[in-house]
């Protein structure tokens, strides 16, 4: 198996292969294996949690995380949902895949273009910072547009996510649907006019959220009006370590366009993977999936509280901080911790989860994309502000030592962890901005100042 930088489609053909003819097994015995598996391997490799130390510094249990995921890889594979087999690569192969990825990606164009670069625990160097309204759906139209335009605007977003769309010419969208296809290429349409609104036209677009399926996705590719080469798309995984034809179909395609490839995983904590141990292990094995079978450039680190729809809580930020430190010790791979909130726009509860997630990820040496307000579960329910703190935070916290960010977490976690179990949702984006400066109204920017100003008492010092 050859691999030159970005591995070749050689490998998309044995990964065709061994979805035809790996170890048949059923859906639901392939999670049972999963935790089955996990649990052995935790208790294997003495991997504890320990919440009054969310940023650990033992680079021992660090590494032994690292090992445990890539042992779960090797073993079980990935399951292919339309076929019921498991793709099987062998340790040897996972480790030459690993051993040629790039440490630094070119993405966009022109003045707008950015390198993706490698990042090591503590790294001075500022993450790339991946603005959007993660998993959270728009507005169809000028809203959209404006909505979007909120996040490009902002000097520190490095790149762009295309959001998902509500609706299209006021009718639900349809998984598979022919107007899946429509709103796809709607949004991203909208997506380029609010790039040259912001000023920004070049600038790395990263998803098309509003395809759903490969056929939206590919229908939405376009070098000019559409996902250029120079931008990218995500590619799913399914819960826990699944795939399925047609994402790997999107894969084949991508190698063949050019567009980067992001591996999309959202491993749920209190699903399958038993405990933040469970959880850390998983998430490791899943950017292997990634890596392997679908030749990904990038990584969205999605993991999901299965009630509280965010990552910015204890067993999360365990988990962001061990896997991304074991994933920058051991690997080459370039991954994004999603910020996920369960809070909503003009609530200082939101932008308290945004630092928390975004200074962990810095530090642990990922990178940095978000937000998800409400957890994506209502509808117009983000802005561009909390992105400007999310990219502060990042830039603020890079180069800052471990034990200082634990210090930080343990003072801001009490302001709003107890209201996870009934979150303040906040406000719509029409709410929050005026809508025809695109600017945050003053409610809004007041409770971003007080927040920042906590910040800075707490020991951010901003740049």
């Amino acid at each position: 198996m050859s691999t030159n930088g970005r591995v070749t489609a050689n490998r998309m053909v044995l990964v065709s292969e061994r979805a035809m003819s790996g170890p048949f097994c059923k859906a639901t015995d392939f999670d049972s294996m999963v935790t089955t598996k996990t649990m052995s391997l935790v208790k294997e490799f003495g991997i504890k949690y320990d919440s009054s130390n969310l940023v650990p510094t033992d680079n021992s249990l660090i590494d032994n995380v690292y090992r445990a995921g890539f042992d779960l890889f090797c073993d079980l594979g990935a399951l292919c949902l339309d076929t019921s087999r498991r793709i099987i690569f062998s340790e040897s192969e996972v480790k030459e895949v690993l051993r040629y990825l790039p440490t630094e990606v070119h993405v966009g164009r022109g003045r707008d273009s950015r390198v993706v670069r490698k990042r090591s625990v503590e790294d001075h160097n500022p993450p790339m910072i991946l603005g959007g309204p993660t998993g959270t759906l728009v507005s169809e139209g000028e809203l959209y547009v404006k909505n979007e335009q909120s996040i490009a605007q902002e000097p520190v977003v490095d790149a762009f996510q295309a959001g998902s769309l509500q609706t299209i010419r006021g009718e639900r969208i349809l998984t598979g649907a022919p107007l899946e296809i429509l709103a796809a290429r709607s949004a991203i349409r909208w997506a380029h006019e609010a790039l040259h609104k912001a000023g920004r036209p070049g600038l790395h677009i990263a998803d098309d959220a509003a395809g759903l399926t490969s056929q939206g996705k590919i229908c939405a590719c376009d070098p000019v009006s559409g996902i250029r080469p120079t931008d990218g798309i995500l590619v799913s995984q399914m819960n826990e370590m699944k795939v399925d034809y047609d994402h790997l179909s999107m894969t084949a395609f991508l190698l063949d366009y050019g567009a980067s490839i992001y591996n999309l995983m959202t491993p749920i904590i209190g699903g399958y993977a038993p405990g933040p141990e469970g959880l850390a292990v998983v998430t490791i094995a899943e950017h292997l999936v990634g890596a392997v079978l679908y030749h990904a450039d990038f990584h969205h680190m999605s993991h999901t509280h299965i009630k509280f729809l965010n990552n910015a809580n204890r067993w999360g930020l365990w988990a962001e901080a061990v896997v991304g430190q074991a994933l920058a010790r051991n690997t080459n791979i370039l991954s994004f911790e999603d910020c996920y909130c369960s809070h909503g726009p003009s609530t200082k509860e939101l932008l308290y989860e945004v630092a928390c997630d975004s200074m962990v990820s810095s530090v642990a040496g990922m990178q940095t994309e978000g937000v998800g307000a409400t957890g994506g579960k209502v509808p117009d329910h983000n802005t561009g502000l909390e992105v400007r703190l999310l990219g502060e935070v990042a830039h603020a916290t890079a180069g800052m030592k471990r034990e200082n960010a634990n210090e930080i977490l343990q003072k801001l976690l009490p302001k709003f962890e107890e209201k996870l179990v009934n979150p303040d949702r906040g406000k719509p984006f029409r709410e929050c901005y005026d809508l025809k400066t695109v600017q945050p109204l003053p409610e809004w920017s007041s409770k971003y100042d007080e927040v920042r100003r906590e910040l800075e008492e707490l020991g951010i010092r901003f740049r």
